[in-house]
């Protein structure tokens, strides 16, 4: 009887265990911004002919309903404005070309038997986003890494220098760190920035035992002060409006008014004459005629 009672409650045990891996069985990809990505749809029967019977839905963190990507062998037109983007392999993944924010969240890949009976569970894929920015404010540098991800964020982000932890460059280098995001600031007096070399800064994102590193790749720096730029072009713009509104109010007022346009004379074509009378003491009167122009 014993061994019966036990007998029962080992096979509960590995019930559950198998239910709970069922639920918890998914991964995740992280990629940064302007990348491509292949999502595996796992193991694909031999008789699919082109992946009609292969199925992408996506659900974004800001819309709950799933959207269908691709069905029947062809991207769907549900999937709008990402179909540009959009492709699948021989073996039914689907790759993603210049991964955008729009892109993170969550993929399922359905697959079907030739009577359109669903063969196995889904396995969610879990798409991330990294994104890395560097600002530049007077005489320092931040640059920024952050994680977007479709639910809750479990990662850990920090910095690293030269491949060690900038812990270590405490005196050259001032980090912080938040949920799913990390900094690290310096001076332009530093050799990185008069260098350019900022790939020796890599964001490391971590989960569990899981880890990725992503080197930053230079690009122009953000200036604080560039908004001035922006002032003095609206400025400029808004002079030429007013100078081009008064040439045309005075080009109608003249059409409007030809009688101006008669007694107006041209300043370089206008000749004035002057009479000048004098008197000699020994001469009868004169008279001379002078022009001026």
């Amino acid at each position: 009887m014993f061994d019966f009672i036990w007998i029962q409650m080992f096979s509960v045990m590995i019930l559950m265990l198998q239910l709970t891996a069922a639920v918890t069985e998914h991964y995740g990809v992280v990629v940064r911004v302007g990348d491509e990505v292949t999502l595996s749809c796992g193991n694909v029967t031999d008789d699919q002919d082109k992946c009609n019977a292969t199925t992408w839905l996506f659900t974004s963190s800001s819309n709950t309903i799933a959207i269908t990507l691709f069905e029947h062998g062809d991207i769907h037109k549900n999937a709008k404005t990402k179909s540009h983007k959009l492709s699948v392999t021989a073996n039914c993944s689907l790759v993603i070309r210049n991964v955008s924010a729009e892109d993170v969240g969550q993929y399922n890949c359905r697959k079907f038997s030739k009577s359109e009976k669903k063969q196995d569970r889904d396995i969610p894929v879990f798409l991330s986003l990294v994104n890395m920015t560097a600002h530049k404010d007077k005489n320092t540098v931040t640059l920024s890494c952050s994680v977007l991800k479709y639910s809750k964020c479990q990662y850990t982000v920090k910095w690293l220098y030269k491949d060690e932890d900038i812990d270590n460059n405490a005196k050259d280098f001032e980090t912080s760190q938040s949920t799913c995001s990390a900094s690290v600031t310096f001076t332009t007096s530093h050799n990185v920035y008069t260098s350019e070399n900022y790939e020796v800064f890599k964001c490391q994102v971590r989960e569990g035992k899981a880890m990725q590193q992503f080197s930053f790749r230079n690009h122009p720096l953000s200036d604080q002060t560039g908004w001035w730029k922006f002032i003095l072009v609206g400025l400029g713009v808004a002079a030429l409006f007013i100078i081009v509104v008064t040439f045309i109010r005075w080009k109608r007022t003249k059409e409007n008014n030809p009688q101006m346009s008669k007694n107006t004379v041209e300043p370089e074509t206008a000749v004035s004459y002057a009479t000048i009378s004098f008197t000699k003491k020994t001469a009868s009167k004169a008279q001379v005629s002078c022009l001026f122009v």
